[in-house]
């Protein structure tokens, strides 16, 4: 576990104060924690972090091995944090006010709907890993919850089979019918899944009858995923080239 930030003697600093983000005021509220990129063969981890850092700065946020992320959620909670915000690196934010505008309102929803876990919902009908968020991003709300009961993300090994509660899920849904806006504990018998990225924070949502809501459109809008996973990625390629003519703009003023 270690933080990261540009130094304040950064030529850039200035840019990042002036959008008026006050890092003291959002800590009260928001914790971040960015995961690192383990393994990937297509392109390196500390261009993935650097990434998602820039995004982030002037915020406070901590990085992690995803082995170790339960630990730092728990250590994060009990320093008092109020919602705890997961991204992955490889995560680029174009805007930052923007993204903590969306954020700050999703949480607001969260806490509207009785809801702890909100995250873009994978809900794949046919496929042998059961529901479970994308880990691109994930906003975990404390409000009213212990995360020593509630909230467990460490992913079981490959051969672990779980039970997941029956469940309902929306009819609407972001892509396809794989992405619902939300889903909520159902009656009858669970089934017997290979869980995923927060399946067991999911299944304890559930089992408490917690509604677990999609990432809105709004907060959708103000996040870009590069998808570093996939090999040669169009959507790594385009954050590469905005950050190039980011770069470029900062040179000629």
């Amino acid at each position: 576990m270690r933080k990261i930030s540009l130094s304040e003697s950064h030529k850039l600093v200035d840019r990042w104060h002036s959008l008026g983000v006050d890092n003291e005021a959002v800590a009260k509220h928001l914790a971040f924690i960015v995961l690192e990129s383990e393994g990937n063969e297509f392109v390196e981890a500390q261009e993935l972090l650097s990434m998602t850092a820039a995004s982030l700065y002037p915020l406070f946020y901590n990085v992690t091995k995803r082995h170790n992320l339960d630990w730092l959620i728990q250590r994060v909670a009990e320093r008092g944090a109020k919602s705890i915000v997961i991204l992955s690196a490889g995560m680029w934010i174009p805007k930052l006010s923007s993204f903590l505008y969306e954020l700050i309102r999703n949480v607001a929803v969260m806490r509207n709907e009785n809801s702890f876990l909100a995250g873009p919902i994978m809900n794949f009908t046919n496929s042998s890993t059961g529901p479970h968020l994308h880990h691109q991003m994930v906003i975990i709300d404390l409000f009213n919850i212990d995360y020593k009961t509630l909230g467990h993300f460490q992913v079981p090994s490959a051969d672990t089979i779980i039970n997941f509660p029956n469940y309902i899920a929306s009819d609407e849904s972001f892509h396809g019918d794989y992405a619902p806006y939300w889903i909520q504990i159902g009656i009858g018998a669970g089934q017997m899944i290979r869980p995923g990225f927060g399946s067991l924070a999911m299944c304890q949502s559930l089992s408490s009858q917690r509604k677990i809501l999609n990432l809105d459109a709004g907060l959708r809008a103000a996040i870009f995923y590069s998808y570093p996973e996939k090999k040669d990625s169009a959507e790594l390629t385009s954050v590469r080239e905005e950050i190039k003519n980011l770069l470029n703009e900062f040179e000629n003023i």
